[in-house]
């Protein structure tokens, strides 16, 4: 876990989906932002809460993300391409 995660990509134009997981498994409500490229989410996570972030038709990067307050979090992103299934984790940064 982490409270700053950065992938380097994000793909819903041309892969059939591209979704940014973000689970909160800890006691405490966290506020996460999420950057793709020029688009900017905000939004909270309650305890044992979990998100999906997807922007159909949108690609860009790279994708950051970060608590209000460093609460850790557990992010991947899921992509399903061509006859393919991805799920990985992020970079962890400070």
């Amino acid at each position: 876990m982490s409270s700053r995660w950065y992938f380097n990509w994000y793909d819903m134009k041309y892969a059939s989906w591209d979704a940014i997981h973000i689970t909160n498994p800890t006691a405490v409500q966290t506020t996460v932002v999420i950057t793709i490229g020029s688009e900017i989410k905000t939004f909270v996570l309650a305890p044992s809460e979990s998100e999906y972030v997807t922007l159909p038709g949108f690609i860009s990067g790279p994708v950051i993300i970060y608590t209000e307050g460093d609460q850790p979090i557990m992010v991947t992103q899921r992509i399903l391409g061509l006859r393919s299934f991805e799920e990985t984790v992020g970079i962890q940064w400070t």
